[in-house]
Parts: C-alpha cells; sequence; structure tokens
C-alpha cells in the first residue's frame, strides 16, 4: 500500500474496521510485517484474542465522529487504514461510516502520518454505495490520504462475487468466450 505498507517496520497502523474482510486481511499483512497494528472495530473481542491492540468504535455512534476520540490512539504519528465501508443502511448510517467518522480520524492524526482510504472500482453508478464512496473519496483527497480502488479482492472468505469468480477459476470445464453481449443458454 502507498505510504502504508512501505514504512520502516515499526510504524504504528491504526485500521479503521479491522474486523472486516478487507480490514482483516491488512492487519494481519501489517502485522506480520512488524508494524504494531491497532484494530478498531465495533466488536473486537475476536481481534484482541488474536493479539491485536483493539479500540472499540461504532461509527454510528457520535463520540466517533470527534477528533478527541482518535487522538489517544494517534500519537506518534501513526498511520491510518480506512477500511470502513457500508453496502446497504439508511442514509444517516451511510453518512456516519463512510463520512463523518473517517473525517474525524483523519482530523486527528499528526502532521505527516500516512493514510490510506481503502474504496472500489465502479463507483459512477447512482446506488447509495457508489454516491457515498465518491463523498468519501473527496473528503479523504481533501485531508491528504492516499485512495486506493482493489478492482478484485479474493481470498479462501471471500463472499459474493468475489467467491463465484473464485469457484468459476477452480473449475475444470471449459468456460465459452463472451461474444459481444449476444450469449445465450447452453448455446455453445
Amino acid at each position: 500500500m502507498t505510504g502504508i505498507g512501505t514504512q520502516a517496520p515499526g510504524r504504528r497502523i491504526l485500521i479503521l474496521v479491522a474486523d472486516g474482510f478487507i480490514g482483516r486481511h491488512i492487519a494481519f499483512h501489517l502485522r506480520d510485517r512488524g508494524h504494531p497494528v491497532i484494530a478498531a472495530a465495533r466488536r473486537t473481542g475476536r481481534l484482541a484474542g488474536m493479539g491485536f491492540q483493539t479500540v472499540a468504535a461504532d461509527l454510528t455512534r457520535p463520540e466517533t465522529h470527534d477528533p478527541a476520540f482518535w487522538r489517544p490512539h494517534l500519537a506518534g504519528g501513526t498511520g491510518i487504514v480506512i477500511a470502513a465501508g457500508l453496502l446497504t443502511g439508511s442514509e444517516a448510517a451511510f453518512e456516519d461510516v463512510h463520512i463523518a467518522a473517517p473525517r474525524a480520524l483523519l482530523a486527528a492524526r499528526e502532521a505527516g502520518a500516512p493514510a490510506v482510504l481503502i474504496s472500489a472500482i465502479g463507483l459512477n453508478g447512482q446506488t447509495a454505495f457508489a454516491r457515498w464512496r465518491r463523498s468519501a473519496e473527496k473528503m479523504a483527497m481533501a485531508e491528504g490520504a492516499t485512495i486506493l480502488r482493489p478492482g478484485l479482492v479474493v481470498a479462501d472468505t471471500s463472499y459474493g462475487g468475489s467467491s463465484l469468480l473464485r469457484a468459476l477459476a477452480a473449475m475444470t470445464m471449459p468456460v465459452p468466450p463472451a461474444r459481444c453481449g449476444r450469449q445465450k443458454a447452453g448455446a455453445w
């Protein structure tokens, strides 16, 4: 990751939503490379059991929208990875998770501390997720964060579309090539 994983081992890194699919993998990756990881999540019991320093943070709660909530965890130039994202929910919840809490976290970081927002590709749609994610990117860029848009994330614990692609890759039968949208079921 630009600005985070390239740092000399030893820089502390706070991962916002370290119990999510992407955040969890980033947390283990960075810890394996010698970075002390602070795992922020709504439920921290499992993360603490895996040896992470934790911060209980429900991003829909007003206290997480205040930089003062985050400052004690960011001393010494702690880097930030924001892996928070909400696919469905109320407009208020989207704003809390994508904007309010991440903005407060970024505002609390010390000068020069790196920050990365994990975003997504395909944000030109009009879904609530796409609209709020675009707003989150604008906010994070204004705060000097690096934006990463992974195209495809596949792991043994993936779900949804990623799992479908993983299953297709494991198939031993040939998969017919697409014919410019003129594909018909059973017409090989």
